[in-house]
């Protein structure tokens, strides 16, 4: 909050004004050409003084609030240029810490797909009585703005240690659309297995909910196949099943009406074993790619626009490589492979090219700049490769900068490490600034696997320090001036974001934390 400067004004008595008396004559000395006075030089008239000693005490204040107003201009605008960017936090401050703990109903809802909708973090779960519900959040406080029952209690879930997750997405319209599995039954062999694990169990029927956001009403209701996966896509809701020849069904609705806007049917045998038994429940994947969507099953599948357009069909390996499937690095299709150790970029008529060892690093915060980018681990060390997507070669390397964590923002990339923060310039890798030093501290230690928060201002790098509980470092995005510290918990060795919500976690903590 900006308050306006104290400035001391000394007050001296027993300087009177010059007295009245008749006007100098034109051409002397202090006298203009036209007969008015005029200050003698190196002296201002007396009654000018106090006058010009207030109004500068005003243009001061008003100099300093404007400056004021003016930085905090630009922090709005910073947070509201970045804050539909997937992965950017709530406000960040130097009083960072545990704002609450949940309790279990609340860490369901925290691990089941958080999202942010008007300012609400909302998701569903299953509880202990295997009755789903859908809810949401206030982030600060932890507190229930609303909970609304999807279905009945299930006997099954309320015998079973693991129970499913109830996928849930929130559309530009302010919905929130989930698919709510009901009548469960023990999986068959092969069917929804968790290895070493007990299988979990598989619904009979399911059905698409859409709610309100804001308050949990709900607006629709309506049947769905089981196995049936969905993402929100603009006001749409695309849902994807795969059919018993494997072929991959896709259907488009409106959110709020259910009217179908398109649908699109894969080749049979598009959806491989790997990833969606032939005729089984498991759910295909429907991941963004740009403005569209990729869905696919193992290492088969088709990338859809908006409107349903057809902008790649990418038929399975003949490799018989079971390990193989697709995704998705930067809005490029890629088919990797965890045996072979490599990816193939795909091009939009289905072929592939080859990439070197490796997996590109997957970004926690992008806003889609430099898009032909990816970050590969370096050829020698533990440091970061830059592969050029459109001429499939090496744009640049950096075998001296570690890499725990990374965010692209407005033409910049933010390396977080161990030792702080490095930003690049993505088009040839070469240094914008190096992190300031903390003091000693606070300096994280080598081992230490940095992750990284961003409102848009700052760049929160996390880390176990030498000694002590892990802590926060803050980097001006600008120049990389540490801006503040902040010490956490004890007990959070990690965090991650959940909407714009900052969760913190570690092996063997008793319960999760929500930062801010």
């Amino acid at each position: 909050m900006s308050r306006e400067p104290h400035v001391e004004v000394e007050l001296v008595e027993g300087a009177p004004a010059d007295p009245p008396g008749p006007a100098p004559d034109a051409g002397a000395e202090g006298v203009d050409a036209a007969g008015g006075t005029r200050p003698r030089a190196g002296r201002r008239p007396s009654w000018l003084r106090p006058r010009t000693l207030v109004a500068g005490v005003l243009v001061v204040a008003a100099g300093l609030a404007g400056t004021q107003a003016m930085l905090d201009a630009r922090e709005r605008a910073a947070y509201a240029r970045f804050a539909d960017v997937p992965g950017v936090v709530a406000p960040l401050s130097p009083d960072l810490g545990v704002l609450w703990r949940p309790d279990a109903e609340q860490t369901d809802v925290l691990w089941s797909g958080l999202q942010d909708a008007g300012g609400l973090s909302v998701g569903a779960r299953f509880d202990e009585a295997g009755a789903p519900s859908a809810v949401a959040l206030d982030p600060r406080t932890g507190d229930v703005a609303w909970s609304v029952p999807l279905g009945d209690a299930d006997p099954v879930l309320a015998e079973t240690l693991i129970l499913p997750r109830v996928p849930c997405d929130v559309s530009d319209d302010g919905l929130l659309a989930c698919l709510v599995g009901s009548a469960y039954g023990p999986a068959t062999p092969g069917e929804g297995s968790v290895e070493g694990g007990e299988p979990a169990p598989v619904p009979g029927r399911a059905e698409l909910v859409v709610l309100d956001a804001s308050d949990g009403a709900v607006v629709r209701r309506a049947p769905e196949e089981v196995g049936t996966t969905l993402h929100a896509l603009g006001d749409l809701v695309v849902t994807a099943r795969v059919e018993p020849d494997a072929s991959i069904a896709v259907r488009a609705l409106d959110a709020r009406s259910g009217d179908e806007a398109w649908t699109h049917t894969t080749p049979p045998g598009t959806a491989t074993p790997s990833d969606a038994e032939v005729g089984g429940d498991v759910a295909p994947f429907v991941t963004p790619v740009g403005d569209g969507v990729l869905v696919h099953a193992g290492d088969g599948g088709v990338r859809l626009a908006a409107d349903g357009t057809v902008e790649a069909t990418y038929a399975p390996g003949t490799d018989g490589d079971e390990d193989a499937a697709l995704t998705v690095a930067r809005g490029h299709v890629l088919r990797q492979s965890d045996s072979a150790g490599a990816a193939e970029l795909l091009a939009d008529d289905g072929t592939g090219g080859a990439m070197p060892p490796g997996f590109p690093h997957q970004l926690s915060v992008d806003d889609g700049t430099e898009p032909d980018l990816l970050l590969l681990p370096s050829r020698s060390g533990n440091g970061l490769d830059g592969w050029d997507a459109r001429t499939s070669r090496l744009r640049w390397s950096r075998p001296d900068v570690p890499y725990s964590d990374a965010a692209m923002l407005d033409g910049t990339l933010y390396v977080a490490n161990a030792g702080g923060a490095v930003a690049l310039d993505p088009a040839d890798g070469t240094t914008r600034w190096t992190s300031e030093a903390p003091p000693a501290g606070s300096s994280l230690a080598v081992s230490s696997t940095a992750s990284l928060l961003t409102d848009g201002r700052v760049l929160g790098v996390v880390g176990q320090r030498v000694s002590g509980p892990p802590v926060v470092l803050a980097f001006t995005l600008s120049d990389g001036r540490l801006a503040w510290t902040a010490e956490l918990p004890g007990d959070v060795q990690n965090v991650l974001v959940a909407g714009r919500v900052v969760i913190g976690w570690g092996h063997g903590a008793p319960e999760p934390a929500v930062l801010g």
